[in-house]
């Protein structure tokens, strides 16, 4: 595992020796996504960055420092306080920057897939962080549209499955409370399936139009929160309190916390589960929204209270909002 934590004083040998040495340590894992491992490096060098990701329905953008960036084979990631980011290089195709009017530089960029669908947006807003994106832009030719064809002839079953023996490494090594099966449900790689959630613990239904009087609640309520949500190419964790709700023009639900906004389109919500599990030392309950072809929307739960587990205000609220299923 390779730390991409880097200065930005440091010379182009140095930065190359670093990719070489970052491959070699990754047990030589596909070469193709080299050119992601250096926008990671890039990104690493500011001091913090904003990424937006999200499909049909559904949208998370949360500001965060990359500078604990790091890459293990063909995944990358970034954690700290209130995120977690996991990025799938070899998903990643074509990069598309984005212009400001009257500016030739960009101030942020659009990745794709093969297909052409997004799979993130990520800028920068402050002076100093565009500043330095801008010459990063002209230093390394970020200033035009690229790209990096990262496949290798597998099939998709084969990628996912490597992807999930990766994430499951990573996860126990770590410890992190994130789980491979809601992360494989928000890339789109598994999709709902009552019998596996069964398999978990109780699943229950939930009407899906009461989610959002529920989110809003909650929003009330000012209760701290995880949300879980992703594409094909990256997986999206935010904690926080998201106290602050309106809605836009669109009729799409706004949910804002401190550098955080997540933006759901209730039309788009076609199902609504419960999880419920008896863990060692505590009980807790996680909302699971789906579209019409079982994809996951979004995965929120309660965050620890200290001394009572599971916040009983959220507990209240997941009850009145499910029914046990048959």
């Amino acid at each position: 595992m390779t730390s991409l934590v880097r200065t930005t004083q440091t010379k182009s040998s140095a930065f190359d020796a670093v990719v070489h040495a970052t491959h070699q340590a990754a047990g030589g894992a596909n070469p193709l996504v080299e050119p992601w491992r250096e926008l990671l490096w890039y990104l690493a060098c500011l001091d913090s960055v904003w990424i937006e990701a999200g499909g049909t329905g559904r949208a998370l953008r949360q500001r965060l420092s990359a500078r604990e960036m790091r890459v293990e084979g063909d995944l990358g990631w970034v954690i700290g306080p209130g995120f977690q980011i996991h990025c799938f290089l070899d998903e990643w195709h074509a990069m598309h920057p984005r212009l400001v009017p009257s500016a030739a530089i960009p101030d942020g960029f659009r990745i794709t897939d093969q297909a052409g669908t997004s799979l993130l947006s990520l800028g920068v807003d402050s002076p100093a962080d565009r500043f330095a994106l801008r010459i990063l832009a002209r230093a390394h030719a970020l200033d035009r549209q690229w790209r990096c064809d990262t496949r290798t002839g597998e099939d998709r079953a084969t990628r996912v499955s490597r992807h999930l023996q990766q994430l499951s490494a990573w996860l126990e090594a770590g410890a992190r409370p994130l789980e491979v099966g809601d992360i494989a449900e928000v890339c789109g790689w598994l999709t709902l399936t009552p019998e596996r959630l069964h398999r978990r613990g109780r699943a229950m239904r939930a009407e899906p139009e009461h989610i959002p009087l529920f989110l809003q609640t909650v929003a009330e309520q000012a209760l701290a929160v995880r949300v879980l949500t992703g594409t094909g190419g990256l997986a999206q964790c935010c904690e926080g309190v998201f106290d602050r709700t309106a809605y836009d023009g669109n009729g799409w639900l706004e949910l804002v916390a401190d550098g955080a906004c997540f933006r759901l389109d209730p039309a788009t919500v076609h199902s609504a589960w419960v999880l419920s599990r008896c863990d060692a030392d505590r009980a807790w309950h996680q909302l699971r929204l789906y579209d019409a072809e079982g994809g996951a929307i979004l995965l929120m739960e309660s965050l620890p209270v200290p001394g009572c587990g599971e916040h009983p205000i959220w507990r209240a609220l997941i009850g009145a909002v499910s029914a046990p299923t048959a």
